[in-house]
């Protein structure tokens, strides 16, 4: 008998099945691959546009942080007089304009919006270039700016100097730092406190070129402040300390206890005869608490007497008094600060000095601002012939510094005479890669900026 034997395999239906079911995963499989590589660039992309925007960012910050530098030392006097250091005007925009005070232009920085067809912002900073030894080289501008070609460009020019030659050119060196930069815009820190409020002294309403100032000797023999004089009287653009003692002694050992002269800053008068001598006619500010606060002036050169004053010595000291009582009280944690006059002829300028307060104690544990502040300076003469010559001071002025904080608002745009208070600036920026993009801010603080 004949067995039939069975044969097994796949029909063409079951075929057909598992030739679709294979199509299916391969076209899953080859869809997440591609999805994993589309992934995979966009990644690569977005780190690559951050990369981009964080190296903008280290560069930006540390030319930001070189603006506004005002003073180094004097290459030509450095070997023989090496504290000779001079003020390079030209690290500020704009700053004197008789003509037009409201004008003045004393910030190191200018803001251009809708630079070369764009409506992206250009930022230009100027700062001073200094050797290791601290000497003055150069000053430049140096501008950030973005065109029409989606690129970010830096540029460095010498506007006063030697140039550099590998940063900066006397016509300028433009460098591209970024490609795809779709966005680029500064904001300017909305100073807490403006012109018309920071300017405690000179304060003249309707006339920012009013300078004049005077002084009002102090004495009080009890306490060795021995009455001196002041000229002019009245008060003017310059006043000169005159009529001091010294505390010589033929070179023997310092005396204990030394003759001190002590003035008071007021404001000018018209004559002599308006010329109060009582110290309480100060000129009086409010200080408030944990507000920071400047005094600065300008030394002249008094000539070779002058020169004779001794540091650590002579002593030569601006500070602020409590004037509320029947005597003039030091403020407890604001303390004189230590001037040397100009020991030669390229040391004269401009010398200014920063403090805060914490309060003074109102007698019930609580701290008060200090209501009845004036501005002092004390002097106490050893050397043999600088009390010979006057101390000559001039622009002098005190004002209320904007510090920390920083508020930033679009629809700002500062007056000219507040670009100087402007103490950071806010960067947004937009880089993209291959269709991928990536947005930064920076809050860059500007301390160095204006005078």
């Amino acid at each position: 008998m004949n067995q039939v034997k069975s044969k097994s395999g796949f029909t063409l239906m079951e075929l057909m099945v598992y030739i679709a079911i294979l199509g299916i995963i391969v076209i899953v499989a080859g869809q997440a691959y591609s999805n994993s590589t589309k992934m995979r660039i966009r990644t690569h992309s977005m780190l690559k546009a951050s990369e981009v925007a964080e190296n903008v960012e280290a560069l930006l910050k540390e030319d930001v942080a070189q603006m506004g530098a005002k003073s180094a030392i004097d290459l030509a006097a450095s070997n023989d007089e090496g504290d000779a250091f001079v003020l390079k005007s030209e690290v500020f925009i704009h700053p004197t304009d008789p003509a037009a005070p409201e004008d003045i232009d004393s910030s190191s920085y200018e803001l251009s919006k809708a630079e070369f067809g764009t409506d992206l912002d250009k930022l230009a900073l100027r700062r001073v270039r200094y050797s290791n030894a601290g000497e003055y080289l150069s000053t430049d501008e140096i501008s950030w700016y973005a065109k029409t070609d989606k690129k970010l460009y830096r540029s460095c020019k010498t506007l006063d100097g030697d140039a550099d030659g590998d940063d900066c050119t006397e016509d300028g060196v433009e460098v591209e730092i970024a490609e795809g930069v779709e966005e680029f815009r500064v904001l300017e820190a909305k100073p807490k406190v403006l012109v018309a409020e920071n300017a405690l002294f000179p304060h003249y309403p309707g006339n920012l070129t009013k300078k004049s100032f005077r002084f009002i000797p102090y004495e009080n023999t009890s306490d060795q402040f021995m009455l001196a004089s002041t000229d002019p009287v009245q008060g003017g653009d310059v006043v000169s300390l005159t009529n001091m003692v010294t505390n010589y002694n033929g070179g023997d050992a310092v005396v204990a206890n030394p003759v001190k002269h002590l003035f008071f800053l007021a404001e000018s008068v018209n004559a002599p005869a308006d010329a109060s001598s009582d110290w309480k006619d100060c000129k009086s500010f409010t200080f408030r608490k944990n507000a920071t606060y400047e005094i600065s002036f300008d030394l002249q050169d008094g000539g070779e007497n002058l020169r004779m004053f001794r540091p650590g010595v002579d002593h030569f000291a601006v500070g602020i008094r409590d004037v509320s009582g029947t005597a003039p009280a030091l403020v407890p944690d604001v303390p004189d600060f230590l001037v040397y006059p100009p020991a030669h002829g390229n040391g004269a300028g401009k010398r200014s000095v920063s403090f805060m307060t914490n309060g003074l104690d109102d007698g019930e544990g609580e701290k008060v601002d200090v209501a009845a502040g004036c501005v002092t300076f004390t002097v106490s003469l050893f050397s043999p012939t600088v009390s010979l010559m006057p101390i000559s001071l001039t622009n002098v002025k005190v004002r209320l510094v904007n510090d920390g904080n920083y508020t930033f608002d679009a629809a700002y745009t500062p007056l000219t005479v507040d670009k100087k208070n402007v103490k950071a600036f806010r960067i947004e920026m937009k880089v993209t890669r291959n269709g991928e993009g990536t947005n930064a801010q920076v809050v860059i603080p500007v301390p160095s900026n204006g005078v």
